[in-house]
């Protein structure tokens, strides 16, 4: 069985363009969102936490799992890169991609709208995570954050890269990563692989997809109302979303909350 790398994140905290990055630099010129799956297989929730991977080549595997030893168990897991973003964007970011897949959500007026953001937006910030992200094996932000970098038990050894320095700095994130996987890659294709992952060419893929009803990551029939609503799966592609978004209260939680990785992770609360 050959290498395993994961690829851990927290949901909403730029894996998909993680993704499209490390499949244009490693593989090949990404044309719909289903190769990514191919080329970056994902264990998505705990139900699929001993699902079968290719065993024919080295993978690199992206999940929202936190650190385990069922995870981990009977892989040849060699290390991980877990990337982290500011869980007040995180947040923000969340409350979107669950109304996107909200059932009903295209008869709801923008009152109605507005209290399933809040709902999602509250659990967030008082449980550190929504009911799904509980229901589905991901747990809280905090406790996430906490499995992967301080595995002394499990003894992985675990590459952070943060969604910001990412977004400032694509290239030197990505040299970053290849050193950590052992990939000589040379700075033009580097070069290529950041300028065809843009998010311009990411959004034209994905209003793509859903005008052609081609399912993949941006679109499928579970979130069809979401998306005839106007929710999509890209939704910002920014730092300091939170900012004006999340009132003084809210973000009073948040730091209650996420306190003490806040810190530790050099995030900062959104300015009021």
């Amino acid at each position: 069985m050959k290498k395993i790398v994961f690829l851990a994140t927290y949901l909403r905290s730029g894996s998909t363009w993680l993704r499209f990055l490390l499949t244009n630099l490693l593989y090949k010129e990404v044309e719909t969102s289903r190769e990514i799956d191919q080329f970056i297989p994902e264990i998505p929730m705990l139900e699929e936490i001993f699902k079968p991977l290719p065993t024919d080549r080295d993978l690199i595997v992206k999940t929202h799992l936190p650190l385990s030893r069922a995870l981990i168990s009977g892989r040849p897991v060699v290390g991980a890169i877990y990337l982290v973003r500011n869980p007040f964007d995180v947040t923000v970011s969340l409350a979107n991609f669950y109304l996107r897949g909200t059932q009903g959500i295209e008869s709801k007026g923008e009152e109605e709208i507005e209290k399933v953001r809040q709902y999602y937006l509250d659990h967030m910030l008082d449980w550190g995570a929504p009911h799904p992200c509980y229901r589905d094996g991901v747990g809280a932000w905090t406790n996430h954050v906490a499995s992967w970098m301080g595995n002394d038990e499990l003894k992985v050894p675990v590459l952070l890269i943060r969604y910001e320095d990412l977004l400032k700095d694509p290239e030197s994130e990505l040299k970053r990563i290849c050193r950590s996987i052992e990939l000589d890659i040379d700075a033009d294709r580097i070069e290529r692989a950041i300028k065809l992952s843009s998010w311009e060419n990411m959004k034209r893929l994905e209003e793509h997809e859903i005008q052609h009803r081609e399912e993949g990551i941006f679109y499928n029939k579970i979130v069809h109302q979401g998306v005839e609503k106007g929710f999509r799966f890209l939704y910002k592609g920014q730092a300091s979303i939170s900012k004006n978004v999340l009132v003084e209260e809210q973000v009073e939680r948040g730091i209650r909350t996420f306190s003490p990785l806040l810190q530790w992770l050099n995030y900062s609360p959104p300015d009021i």
